[in-house]
């Protein structure tokens, strides 16, 4: 029923058949080119939901990072008026004074810290960039 070619290949005359005549053949080149399409499609549409998603993930990465990190001080709102904003004059966030600051300069702040306001080392990057983002966004809350 099977027998051993000098190459040790088991072969089976009925499966060798079936192999052959199931041999790939060329696929004419529209189905490619819409397969193509639609998987170009595909990633578009997939590339667009995930900045989508990143966006959306900033965002509340900021808020989350601005809870932990500085409602203490400058209050949920960014406005200081808690106890401890007040007794350190930490500054209104969404006042016009630091929201004329550039991206960069609030950043650094953040990440040094300036007057009473500690350094916050502990962040990355991206999390300061959320935080620059999420007090940009407090001054349409005021």
């Amino acid at each position: 029923m099977y027998s051993k070619n000098k190459s040790t290949r088991i072969s089976n005359p009925d499966v060798d058949v079936a192999i052959r005549s199931n041999s790939l053949e060329p696929v004419p080149s529209h189905f490619v080119r819409r397969r193509m399409v639609g998987l170009f499609t595909v990633l578009a549409i997939l590339s667009v939901g995930s900045s989508n998603l990143a966006a959306q993930k900033s965002s509340s990465g900021g808020a989350a990072a601005f809870k932990t990190n500085c409602a203490t001080c400058h209050g949920p709102d960014g406005s200081s008026d808690t106890p401890t904003g007040k007794s350190m004059n930490a500054p209104d966030l969404r006042s016009a004074e630091i929201q004329k600051l550039s991206d960069m300069e609030i950043a650094t702040v953040i990440s040094d810290g300036k007057n009473a306001m500690p350094p916050f080392k502990n962040l990355s990057k991206e999390q300061i960039n959320s935080l620059v983002k999420y007090i940009r966004g407090l001054a349409s809350k005021k």
